[in-house]
């Protein structure tokens, strides 16, 4: 018997004031469509694979897509965190597609 088990893996990381994630990240430019996350301490964080995998915000009890993660320097690294591009920045575009006016 074959079961199709769909695993949904959830780890909660804190938003990272841009100014702190900008001192100490090496490797790529960020920008204002961007946002950090992640633990100062390092041992959790989004990695390979994860590139296009959501970034959720509750408010109330409704979960809405925050993020699309998109890069960081390694993987849960001490004081380098994960970046991902803020949706909020890209809303119009995303409602245009969706409605068929682009």
């Amino acid at each position: 018997m074959r079961h199709n088990i769909l695993l949904h893996k959830f780890l909660p990381v804190p938003y990272v004031d841009m100014e702190v994630c900008k001192s100490v990240m090496k490797r790529g430019k960020l920008t204002p469509d961007m946002f950090c996350a992640g633990y100062g301490q390092g041992g959790r964080d989004s990695c390979k694979g994860d590139s296009g995998g959501p970034h959720v915000t509750k408010h109330g009890s409704t979960w809405f897509l925050s993020g699309v993660v998109s890069w960081g320097e390694g993987c849960a690294r001490e004081q380098r965190y994960g970046v991902y591009i803020n949706v909020l920045h890209y809303l119009d575009w995303i409602n245009n597609t969706m409605s068929g006016r682009t």
